[in-house]
């Protein structure tokens, strides 16, 4: 029995149950807190892992048998409050920029927002392309990204997302990551356009095409693999 793609309700209600716990629980366990499939319940716990919400690991016993398979809930890394916070403050500058009848909301919160990150120090206007997807890589790390790029620096790899669970219900979360990295690169003045943000084309994983705008981009290869993609 597997997940089903909708299922976000029901992943909240095995992450709260195993966080009501004092102690790491197998899928058996919980199944049976939550009357629900042992196997439905393996499917969440082990989404939830790959989320970065929950650990996993493997019961050390002495007595005969297979060792069971014990999770235990992750707290919110410091970078996932830190993307909250962006989001929350470029939420707030782009309502500001609409009730000044600013119809380019989105852009004029990124950019503002993009402008605060060098003022801060936390972006450096490098004028160089490569130095700029340094800075930018960086930036989002700290948001609670993984990020990686290919070698030839015409993409950039987003994942572990700290807003996965939501942007289903919220795709203009999307929209507001894809303003924010062309903001960002804009600041850094590195010459990198962001035609595109490709959402989720492997769970939880984005793909952000960076183009030099002063030529015209190759057409890209189909993603076979990514440098943050995990071994078979």
């Amino acid at each position: 029995m597997g997940v089903l793609p909708n299922s976000r309700a029901r992943r909240e209600d095995v992450l709260e149950a195993l966080r009501a716990l004092d102690h790491p629980a197998d899928a058996a366990e919980l199944a049976g807190l939550l009357g629900l499939h042992t196997n439905t319940v393996r499917g969440h716990l082990e989404l939830l892992v790959h989320l970065g919400r929950a650990s996993r690991a493997v019961e050390r016993r002495e007595r005969r048998g297979r060792p069971r398979v014990l999770y235990a809930p992750v707290s919110m890394p410091p970078g996932s409050v830190e993307a909250f916070r962006t989001l929350a403050n470029v939420l707030a500058l782009e309502l500001a920029a609409v009730a000044k009848g600013d119809p380019s909301g989105v852009e004029t919160a990124s950019r503002e927002w993009a402008e605060s990150m060098v003022r801060a120090g936390r972006l450096s206007p490098v004028g160089d392309r490569a130095a700029s997807i340094r800075e930018v890589s960086a930036l989002f790390a700290d948001l609670g990204f993984e990020v990686a790029t290919e070698p030839l620096g015409d993409r950039l790899y987003l994942r572990r997302c700290p807003f996965i669970d939501q942007i289903s219900e919220l795709p203009a979360i999307c929209d507001l990551h894809h303003a924010l990295l062309s903001a960002s690169f804009n600041a850094t003045g590195g010459h990198v356009d962001v035609p595109t943000l490709d959402v989720l084309p492997r769970p939880d994983l984005c793909v952000a095409t960076l183009r030099d705008p002063v030529h015209t981009a190759l057409p890209l290869l189909p993603l076979h693999a990514s440098p943050l993609e995990d071994p078979a």
